[in-house]
C-alpha cells in the first residue's frame, strides 16, 4: 500500500485541523481474573501494532500533523483504551481518524464484533 500523500495541518474556525488522530492497540497476552482462559496467547498481535505506527509516523513525521496513541499491552484494558481515546478526541478535529485493534475479538449477531478486552463487563468500551 503507497503511503498517502503528506499534508500539513491547516487551521479551520481558528483551531488547528490535523490530518491525521489514531489509536493503535494490540493485545497478544490476555491476563484474566480467576481461572478464566479461553482466550490463547497470540504470535503477531503486539507486532502487527508495532508495524502500524510505524507506518504512520513515516507518513506523518510532522508531529503537528498527527496525534497518535498506542495503548501499551500491560495497560490494554477498557480505562487504558478510554483514556487513549480522549486524549485524541481533545487534540481534534481530523481529516482523517483511525482505530487499530490487533487482537481476539468476538463476532456475535446482532451487534457487530469488538475486541476483546480482559476486564471488560459487556459493554461495548
Amino acid at each position: 500500500m503507497p503511503p498517502p500523500r503528506q499534508a500539513s495541518a491547516v487551521f479551520s474556525a481558528g483551531r488547528l485541523m490535523r490530518s491525521l488522530g489514531a489509536v493503535v492497540l494490540g493485545i497478544s497476552a490476555y491476563k484474566y481474573v480467576g481461572e478464566v482462559d479461553f482466550a490463547p496467547a497470540l504470535k503477531y498481535a503486539c507486532a502487527d501494532a508495532e508495524a502500524i505506527l510505524r507506518y504512520l509516523r513515516t507518513c506523518w513525521p510532522e508531529k503537528s500533523d498527527a496525534v497518535v496513541r498506542s495503548v501499551e499491552e500491560t495497560g490494554a484494558d477498557v480505562g487504558g483504551l478510554r483514556k487513549a481515546f480522549a486524549e485524541v478526541a481533545d487534540a481534534g478535529p481530523y481529516d482523517l481518524f483511525i482505530v487499530y485493534l490487533s487482537g481476539h475479538g468476538i463476532h456475535s449477531t446482532p451487534k457487530p464484533g469488538f475486541i476483546l478486552q480482559p476486564d471488560a463487563t459487556g459493554e461495548l468500551a
